[in-house]
């Protein structure tokens, strides 16, 4: 065990070994080289049988997505009890790469439609908040700073800030950040909310919709929200708050589906409401029907749930009960 400039433990051993990390201080598992054959071993050591060839595949996904996303797709396929990390006797390598493809080809048809969602929102959200208003040069720090959006910037660097900027100007520099990154030339100089908030993340875009704590802003905010709900065609009522936890559930999608998350066999935290009452927020299911309800809204013509039925069907014929969707 070595110590880098930082104090920080660095561990050189075998994943097996790893338990016998000594307490304290952080610590990291650095694999002997060469990387892939220590996980290919690991693999091997859990009971994983497996010819040449089908081992050559197993080192091109590896070093396609990397252990760690790799790892989450071999749960499925241990015997129980799970927590011994010990292979069924029948598991083979084209039913793990099966399921990877599944979850790709369901990543790839998230993507298409989410990208078009996310769009679509903050082109209407740009309009209604214009719209509530009435100035398209609304987008001042100040206002910035009432509507959620520099309030959890600023208390990360709270500290920083407060020891050179009074609070306003510590407020006006994260909204700067934040808001004018892409237009520097422009930072002290009003732009219009169509060129603000087009190039802010969809996240970032998440709180214009929470209810504002204070009272300045917030008729506007719930003016705004009704509109989407009206947009949007609702299944069913739902709340002020259910509404945001829809947007925001969207947003949550979208980061797993951009970022390669496995979504098969996965419990999602997404605060979205049950698009029917009956169902789990938590389940794909649920989200994956929220996500065909925009679609139908905003692109009819759109072949998004022919596909997902396709890959449905494909999933429920070939994979386990607990990895449909």
């Amino acid at each position: 065990m070595t110590k880098d400039s930082n104090n920080i433990n660095i561990v050189a051993t075998s994943p097996l070994a790893f338990s016998n990390v000594p307490q304290g201080g952080s610590c990291f598992f650095v694999p002997p080289l060469p990387y892939l054959d220590n996980h290919i071993n690991l693999i091997k050591s859990r009971g994983f049988c497996f010819s040449v060839q089908e081992e050559k595949l197993l080192r091109q996904c590896i070093e396609s997505i990397g252990y760690y996303h790799f790892s989450t797709y071999l749960k499925h396929f241990y015997d129980f009890p799970k927590r011994n990390k010990v292979f069924r006797q029948d598991t083979q390598v084209k039913d793990i790469l099966k399921l990877y493809e599944m979850n790709e080809a369901l990543r790839q048809i998230l993507f298409k439609a989410l990208f078009k969602i996310e769009n679509h929102l903050k082109t209407f959200l740009i309009e209604a908040f214009i719209s509530e208003f009435q100035d398209a040069y609304w987008c001042d720090y100040k206002t910035f700073a009432s509507l959620n959006l520099t309030t959890k910037a600023l208390a990360l660097e709270k500290n920083k800030l407060k020891k050179n900027k009074p609070e306003e100007e510590a407020y006006k520099y994260q909204a700067t950040r934040l808001f004018f990154y892409h237009y520097p030339d422009h930072a002290q100089t009003a732009l219009p909310a169509w060129v603000v908030l087009q190039c802010q993340e969809f996240g970032t875009l998440s709180l214009l919709l929470k209810i504002p704590k204070n009272k300045t802003h917030k008729k506007q905010v719930k003016a705004v929200l009704q509109k989407l709900a009206q947009k949007i065609n609702l299944p069913r009522s739902l709340s002020i708050n259910e509404l945001y936890d829809v947007y925001n559930g969207l947003r949550y999608l979208r980061n797993e589906v951009v970022h390669g998350g496995k979504l098969l066999g996965e419990t999602l935290h997404i605060n979205a409401p049950a698009y029917e009452t009956y169902q789990s927020f938590h389940t794909l299911t649920n989200t994956l029907k929220w996500v065909a309800h925009l679609m139908h809204i905003i692109e009819p013509q759109d072949d998004f749930e022919e596909r997902l039925n396709a890959l449905r069907n494909d999933v429920c014929a070939t994979l386990p009960k607990d990895l449909h969707f």
